[in-house]
């Protein structure tokens, strides 16, 4: 693994390193990292933090602009109010225009939730996994779900990447096809599992 191939995703981390809350990197870095490979181009980097925290993530970085993301438009956000879904995206700029994307996952104090179904749980213990150089990564099977609702281009790949690179533990295999089957029993993706 070429360390300076993951380098918008590592800055992004470092600059979490203290901050006193879980947090992992999500998205299309998280599974690349997960994999030790580059699989694609990556257009930003996603952190994730858990909702309850939302509060904590301006005076981690006090200095930045923060901007909450609705309906795609960026508006901005101050720091003050804390934010409901279907709220859960936010953009956050440092001074030298370095950025990165926090995305708030759901959690009910024992398991994580996915916000477009709180059914579909995970015990908290799980939704954060170890990646490489101590980087947290959100749980691979938690980024492809959060993929599959209309999967583009750029997500059919990374669930072909992840899938068909034999990394997913059967344990996360099967929590992935059941979250899968319960939110859209003839997804095309379960077929390929």
């Amino acid at each position: 693994m070429e360390t300076s191939d993951f380098q918008p995703a590592l800055s992004a981390a470092a600059l979490f390193n203290t901050f006193p809350r879980p947090w992992c990197v999500a998205g299309g870095w998280a599974l690349d990292l997960f994999l030790g490979r580059l699989t694609r181009q990556h257009d930003d980097v996603q952190l994730a933090v858990l909702r309850e925290h939302l509060m904590d993530l301006p005076q981690h970085l006090p200095k930045w602009t923060w901007k909450l993301s609705i309906n795609r438009t960026l508006r901005p956000w101050d720091g003050r109010q804390y934010l409901m879904l279907p709220i859960h995206e936010l953009h956050a700029t440092g001074a030298k225009k370095e950025s990165v994307e926090v995305l708030l996952q759901e959690g009910d104090g024992i398991d994580w939730q996915y916000r477009r179904d709180f059914s579909v749980r995970l015990n908290l213990s799980k939704w954060i996994v170890p990646g490489p150089m101590g980087v947290p990564l959100l749980n691979p099977a938690i980024v492809i779900l959060a993929k599959a609702k209309t999967p583009g281009p750029k997500d059919e790949l990374d669930f072909r990447s992840a899938i068909h690179s034999g990394r997913l533990s059967t344990v996360d295999l099967d929590w992935l096809g059941s979250a899968l089957f319960r939110l859209n029993p003839t997804h095309p993706w379960l077929a390929q599992m």
